[in-house]
Order: structure tokens, then sequence, then C-alpha cells
């Protein structure tokens, strides 16, 4: 599914809400895809994918936490003045509602990766227990990141990235590495006070980049957890998978 260009970054936009717009994406309930769902509320519209007709309305994707975020993330940027003006411009970093603007930015992110490796691991047939076991045991993002998304898919989360743009044609590189650096100074910002940590320009990037990060995780989800995945499979993977698909219980590392 291709990216929404819009017109406009969305920090320009200050009248109403992003979130049905960002969100507007729903699943297949014959492929598990997630598809535009622009169009797609008539029961019958075929499925762009697989090209089953929707007998019933569409199954919304996000749960609300991600609208709810979306929102609060809008609000802090645009509530007065995003900036504060020191005496010396040197000193100038965001203001509180700027800051806030940051946080919610993160924690979006940190509910996006949730979504989604939840999402694998009800595909691959985990038991709720034993997902609930994993993600406390990788709290924080970088370990879901680095340790849980690899034993769920099989991929690095670089080499998931390198696979959605060789065959997207989407890099989504740069979103990932702003990711991690709104992630490094809200950690500053949180566990160490530090202010200072936060430049000027990072709520506006984190509202700018709010589209195409919950795009990623679009990407990701129909990359491997839509039945359509199956054609990615890496050649490392055993053949298991194929003939009992959806059962990779075993290969998940605690």
């Amino acid at each position: 599914m291709p990216i929404r260009r819009t017109p406009v970054l969305a920090s320009e936009i200050t009248q109403g809400s992003l979130a049905p717009a960002l969100t507007m994406v729903a699943v297949c309930r014959h492929c598990d895809s997630v598809v535009d769902a622009w169009g797609m509320t008539e029961i019958g519209k075929p499925c762009p994918v697989c090209g089953t007709a929707w007998r019933e309305g569409a199954i919304g994707y996000f749960p609300l936490s991600v609208h709810a975020l979306i929102e609060l993330i809008q609000q802090a940027y645009h509530s007065q003045a995003h900036r504060v003006r020191p005496v010396d411009p040197a000193d100038e970093r965001p203001a509180a509602t700027g800051l806030a603007a940051l946080v919610f930015y993160c924690t979006l992110g940190e509910v996006l990766l949730e979504h989604f490796l939840t999402r694998v691991m009800n595909k691959q047939g985990v038991p709720r227990r034993l997902q609930d076991q994993l993600l406390e045991v990788n709290l924080s993002f970088r370990l879901r990141m680095t340790r849980l998304f690899p034993a769920v898919t099989g991929d690095t989360w670089d080499a998931a990235l390198r696979t959605l743009r060789e065959r997207q044609q989407s890099d989504y590189r740069p979103v990932s590495k702003f990711h991690q650096e709104a992630v490094n100074a809200r950690n500053l910002l949180l566990h160490q006070g530090n202010k200072w940590s936060v430049p000027t320009r990072l709520p506006k990037q984190c509202v700018d980049n709010m589209p195409v990060l919950i795009h990623l995780f679009v990407a990701l989800h129909n990359l491997y957890v839509a039945d359509s995945a199956d054609e990615f499979i890496p050649v490392r993977e055993t053949q298991g998978r194929r003939q009992n698909k959806g059962t990779r219980t075993q290969e998940v590392e605690t």
C-alpha cells in the first residue's frame, strides 16, 4: 500500500484531528492484509490484495490508544507557543508543551511496536500468557526492537527495513533513525531532567514524522502477518511454517 502523501506537513494542520486520516486502514478478514480503507466501507467491495469481496464492514486496524496519542501529540504541539524565547537565542529550547509532544510521540512508537508484535504472535498461535511474558522481559522499545522483533519475525529490524525498501520502494530508515533520536532525548529528559537534550526542532519533527511512522507499521504487518507474507519468508527459515502456517511458537526465544 503506497504512502498517502499529504499536500502539507502534519505540523501545519491546526484545525481538526489527524487521527482519522492517518489511521484510515482496515484489515481484510480473508487474507489479513491491512489496506487503505478509503472507499472500502461498502459491503461487497473486493479486497485489493486477495480479491475477496468483503461481506461485512471493515475491521479497523489500530487500537484506540493510537488515535488518542495522535490527538495528544497535536494538542501538545499546538497548545499556546511551543517554544520559549530566551534572552540568549543559544539557550532556546522547547516549552513544556513541545516536550509533551516529544513524550507522546515516543509513546506512539512504543504502542505501535507492541501492537505489531502482538499481531505477529497471535498469527503464530503464541499463547497469550507467553506473549505477556515476552513483552514483560523485553520491556523497553530497544529490547523489543533488537531482541523480540528478530525472535518472532526471523529478521533483524534493519533487515526488515531493507526488505521494505526493496519491495515497496519506500525507505523507512530516516523515520526509524529519527524515532531513536527522539527516544534518546526523551529518556534524558525523563530520567535525568535534562531539558537541554531536546533540540528546538524536535517537537515539530515529531508531528511531521507521525504519518510515516504509522505507515511503517502497516508495511511491517503486511510483510510479516498478512497471508501474502509467506512469499517473503527468509530462505534460512525452515519449511515448517509453510506446512503449518502461523505456528512458529517453538522458535520464539525467551
